[in-house]
């Protein structure tokens, strides 16, 4: 009854934070309470993946300086994971703005606090999630375009956002692009996992 409960105030939370994706959150909060309920010594509960700050160029850096227009970093899932969730926040490249320790997406998400996404610039950046080393290789070569990445997960020219993503696999990497010819960009990338944990 007390992860009901716990599920229940989740539930909530992610319905009131972010109506945008309810009904997909909606549905993983409810396959948590259907493995919930199976489960004897596992219980859910969120982990905080990754904080990331990355730099990437914009094309002309990185065409006649030595700058780069992507960057990756790779995922580990706890085993028990059902979904994951990141935010991202797009700043300008000489911006100093980091999250407050109240304000990072691990503590909202812990609180069921409202969820503010800062946006200071308007520029955007494209967000892939990767599946092969191969294509983490392809992906990092300034210009090239033959990669592969999961759609579902993926987004492109986007100012900051949060997601979800349900991708449970040994090999996940994050990749972030800068497709401004002019601006380069600092980008905060958060990723909060959701399972059942021993």
């Amino acid at each position: 009854m007390k992860i009901k409960s716990i599920l229940l105030l989740f539930a909530t939370f992610f319905f009131a934070a972010s109506q945008s994706k309810a009904q997909s959150l909606q549905q993983i909060l409810d396959a948590i309470l259907v493995e919930a309920n199976k489960a004897i010594n596992a219980k859910p509960s969120l982990v905080n993946l990754a904080v990331k700050t990355i730099e990437v160029n914009s094309s002309s850096k990185a065409y006649f300086g030595n700058g780069k227009t992507r960057e990756v970093f790779k995922l580990e899932l706890p085993k028990g994971t059902k979904s994951w969730y990141y935010r991202v926040t797009v700043l300008d490249i000489n911006s100093s703005y980091q999250y407050q320790e109240n304000e990072t997406f691990f503590h909202l998400l812990s609180n069921r606090k409202n969820m503010d996404i800062y946006a200071p610039t308007n520029k955007g950046v494209d967000f892939f999630i990767l599946g092969h080393s191969g294509d983490v290789s392809s992906f990092l070569q300034t210009g090239n375009s033959n990669f592969r990445f999961y759609q579902n997960c993926s987004m492109v020219g986007m100012n900051s956002f949060t997601g979800t993503c349900e991708l449970n696999q040994e090999n996940l990497w994050i990749g972030i692009r800068n497709p401004n010819t002019t601006s380069g960009l600092k980008v905060i990338v958060e990723v909060v996992s959701l399972g059942l944990y021993e």
